[in-house]
């Protein structure tokens, strides 16, 4: 790097704001609005504001937003002041050859962040708080609102569970209802074809013994009538017929 350049940048470092008396006293004022809030808004160094707290939108009123904005005075013109000599010192930074970077003097860019983070009105921190704790509750709201649906798709689930096992169990009991009346009604047709075939065996027996029986008795019919024409014919003999008998016999044995 040439003298000349080193005298530019000595120049350019020398232009630079500096922390007065009055920036101090802003900054105090800043605290203490912060402190106002119940709020702590840190703008020493860019990771340490990331880690300020959030906000809720309903925790601050109108009151409170106005005393902070009164608490301190508008810096729109010297934040936008200390852009236009960040957008000058990287513009008139020299250009590395053969690529779009730039040579930036470290300390100058670093101060005039400070100097911009110091000149942002209270209003855009309160702003981004607000941003902030809004996208804290449209977040939890939306996990409440998934837990919920959640819930309600288990609960749905477990409800239509619960009716298909129940629809199974009387399917079930529907299904034991028919299987017990087809057995019932094979067991009746099987005892009435057993009763059937009993009757009909009864009946071809009793027709078999009957017809033994009628055949006997006209058997005993034809002895009885044979002994009863016996009994008459000895009815009819009479003994004083024997000499008469006995004398031809006699005369027949002579001859």
């Amino acid at each position: 790097m040439s003298e000349e350049n080193r005298d530019d940048e000595m120049k350019e470092s020398a232009d630079l704001p500096t922390a007065t008396e009055d920036s101090v006293d802003e900054t105090a004022a800043e605290q203490v609005t912060s402190e106002t809030l119940g709020e702590e808004v840190d703008s020493a160094t860019p990771e340490q504001s990331d880690k300020a707290e959030i906000v809720e939108p309903e925790a601050l009123t109108s009151e409170q937003m106005v005393a902070a904005l009164n608490a301190q005075d508008y810096k729109g013109s010297e934040l936008m002041d200390v852009l236009a000599q960040i957008e000058a010192l990287i513009s008139q930074a020299r250009s590395l050859p053969m690529s779009s970077s730039v040579l930036v003097n470290k300390a100058q860019a670093l101060s005039l962040v400070e100097s911009a983070r110091e000149a942002m009105p209270a209003d855009i921190r309160i702003a981004n708080q607000i941003v902030a704790g809004a996208n804290a509750v449209i977040a939890r709201a939306q996990e409440e609102a998934e837990e919920a649906l959640t819930q309600a798709n288990s609960t749905s689930e477990r409800i239509q569970a619960d009716a298909h096992a129940r629809a199974d169990e009387l399917v079930n009991q529907e299904r034991i209802v028919v299987m017990a009346k087809e057995r019932a009604e094979m067991i009746i047709e099987t005892a009435t074809q057993q009763a059937t075939d009993l009757a009909a065996g009864a009946d071809r027996y009793c027709e078999e013994k009957l017809t033994v029986l009628e055949e006997t008795l006209d058997k005993l019919k034809e002895q009885s009538a044979a002994g009863r024409r016996v009994l008459s014919e000895r009815a009819r003999f009479n003994p004083d017929d024997l000499p008469h008998l006995e004398g031809e016999n006699a005369e027949v044995k002579n001859d």
